[in-house]
């Protein structure tokens, strides 16, 4: 059973909570209707992390990427509102991160594919080890 459960919780079936509260899983109810459970799940791994209650900042969200598009894009939004945090949406086929602006080291498998969308503005990129490479392209990167 997790340890927490954090959302508005709208949506879970009574029985269910009582089931999870019995084997002692912590169930905080957020009623903010003006933020998705995923942002309010992701605010309280923030504030463990930041009062020294939690030491890793990977969060790993099963299904993250399943759904509508909408609900695709509006996780992947999710993700870039938690710089501190690195949220890695999980999906049978596939794992999406954003990163913040720097220098990162990627590593997959050899034949693996590998997206790069700079939602969050234009980028300039340089790449190594991808079938095509990227070499601070000219004009930058842009989504939309």
């Amino acid at each position: 059973a997790p340890d927490v459960i954090v959302g508005d919780l709208d949506s879970v079936a009574e029985h269910v909570l009582a089931d999870f509260s019995a084997h002692n899983t912590n169930i905080i109810r957020v009623a903010n209707q003006n933020t998705t459970d995923l942002e309010k799940a992701l605010d309280f791994v923030q504030l463990l992390h930041d009062t020294g209650r939690a030491c890793d900042r990977d969060v790993l969200v099963m299904g993250g990427l399943g759904g509508s598009l909408g609900h695709v894009l509006a996780n992947v939004n999710t993700c870039l509102l938690f710089p501190r945090l690195r949220v890695l949406l999980v999906s049978e086929r596939n794992v999406a991160f954003a990163l913040p602006p720097g220098e990162h080291e990627v590593r997959g498998r050899p034949g693996a594919f590998c997206g790069l969308f700079p939602f969050a503005g234009p980028a300039l990129l340089t790449t190594r080890g991808l079938k095509y490479n990227l070499d601070r392209e000219s004009p930058p990167l842009s989504f939309g």
